[in-house]
């Protein structure tokens, strides 16, 4: 797995456009690579609406299909 400080919105991996922060090293304190960024006020938009969308169709699917949906996810 690498890590590449994107998020995915609406299934669109991008950058996020907001504030960069790092993750810490918990034995030397020191920043971690890759830079990430905190999403912009029109990602968080963009976020909101597709999950407001998508809703539906989740919650009437099964449990075995949401947890294939997340199995899916995190092999991605």
């Amino acid at each position: 797995m690498s890590i590449s400080g994107q998020m995915v919105i609406a299934g669109a991996c991008m950058a996020g456009e907001g504030e960069e922060f790092f993750g810490i090293d918990a034995t030397s304190g020191s920043a971690l690579e890759p830079a990430y960024h905190g999403a912009s006020p029109a990602q968080i938009e963009a976020a909101l609406q597709a999950a407001h969308a998508a809703a539906p169709a989740l919650a009437a699917s099964s449990p075995a299909a949401r947890a294939a949906m997340l199995d899916a996810m995190a092999d991605a």
